[in-house]
């Protein structure tokens, strides 16, 4: 046989909700803070930690993101010249404004991410220093320096690397079976 439910009637307890002057400021004083706080975090500071600075694993991924930008920017560069006979990719650098053009715009987007509010939020980055700017773009020139190295590979060293397809593959992509 089920037990009978027993219906307990509930009553909140009574509070006082008058505030003495210097509780309402204090309250008011906190509300402010946290306001504040979330205005903080919105315009896109939330990276940063109240006492210790920005965080030091955001820094580093921010230093990752802007090696990756400014090695494909030099890449664009290279990619400008893919004789194995031209080493100068800066050669007629200046004859196609639209590619010098279009590679500034990159650059400025580039700052803009780093440097600029709610992007700090979208792109989880932190504004750097001098000397992480400086490594992102030596780094970024290292893709000169590996681009100049693979085109002194001799042609008969790289004729002897093996193909990856099989003899029935007639050609067709790997990545389509």
């Amino acid at each position: 046989m089920p037990a009978a439910a027993v219906h307990l009637p509930i009553t909140a307890p009574k509070v006082n909700m008058t505030l003495t002057a210097a509780q309402n400021s204090t309250n008011t004083a906190n509300a402010a803070k946290n306001a504040a706080s979330i205005k903080t975090f919105n315009a896109g500071v939330a990276a940063y930690d109240a006492y210790m600075g920005p965080s030091y694993k955001l820094e580093h991924y921010t230093l990752m993101f802007m090696t990756f930008i400014f090695m494909t920017l030099f890449n664009q560069i290279n990619s400008r010249k893919l004789e194995l006979k031209e080493i100068n990719v800066f050669a007629g650098f200046f004859n196609n404004p639209f590619f010098v053009f279009i590679l500034f715009i990159e650059l400025a987007f580039t700052l803009f991410m780093s440097y600029t509010g709610q992007t700090l939020v979208i792109f989880r980055t932190v504004p750097m220093d001098w000397k992480m700017w400086l490594m992102a773009v030596c780094f970024g020139i290292g893709s000169l320096l590996v681009a100049i190295a693979v085109k002194y590979v001799p042609e008969d060293k790289v004729l002897a690397i093996p193909q990856i397809m099989d003899e029935e593959d007639n050609g067709t992509d790997f990545m389509s079976r």
